[in-house]
């Protein structure tokens, strides 16, 4: 009863958030589940000050998002806070794309380890702590993990400070978060449905 509340729950927030795409989300969701299963397609709500919830992406903004990478020739993606794995399974099972999740909850991180081959990896880390220069990826994805923008911008001077150019793609980033996104990085395109439900293509040079 309880798992069926949550998912009335987040069927509600599609609708309310998402407006008049809801339907076209919603049967993207429904297509990918009866195609691919919803192992990694999962959610958990978390008692936690400094990470948001584990909600994983519509496959209606992945596909967009696919569409970038590839006009891009993006060759080694970094999906920062990847929760169970459904942007991993996504790019790296799916489209054979090179990705790596990192996750900072051990429950969750424990759960989307299965998906590790040879085009995926997973490291248990917290985002804000990781070395970016001993990184290779030249796109990182965050859909929105950080609950505090502080924490945000902490991840936005790491990057913004590589010398190498790379590719920044957040997602469902509230305004208060799109202003300092903005401030600090260039936007090349956005998509957005509502003020909170977006898609911010940036790079960091």
């Amino acid at each position: 009863m309880i798992l069926i509340n949550k998912y009335i729950k987040s069927l509600y927030h599609i609708f309310l958030n998402y407006k008049f795409y809801s339907f076209i989300i919603l049967l993207k969701e429904f297509f990918f589940i009866i195609k691919f299963g919803a192992n990694f397609n999962k959610f958990k709500y978390l008692n936690s000050n400094y990470f948001s919830d584990s909600i994983p992406c519509p496959y209606f903004f992945l596909d967009k998002i696919r569409n970038y990478i590839l006009d891009n020739n993006i060759l080694s993606i970094c999906d920062l806070g990847s929760g169970y794995g459904k942007v991993l399974f996504y790019f790296g099972k799916i489209y054979r794309h090179k990705i790596e999740g990192v996750e900072f909850i051990k429950e969750i991180y424990n759960e989307s380890k299965v998906l590790i081959d040879n085009n995926i990896s997973v490291t248990n880390n917290d985002i804000k702590n990781i070395n970016f220069l001993k990184k290779k990826h030249n796109l990182y994805i965050l859909n929105d993990p950080l609950k505090k923008t502080k924490d945000l911008k902490i991840i936005i001077k790491k990057l913004k400070g590589l010398k190498k150019n790379i590719h920044i793609i957040f997602i469902n980033m509230s305004l208060e978060k799109y202003r300092v996104i903005n401030r600090n990085l260039k936007i090349k395109k956005k998509f957005s449905i509502s003020q909170n439900k977006n898609i911010l293509f940036c790079v960091n040079n």
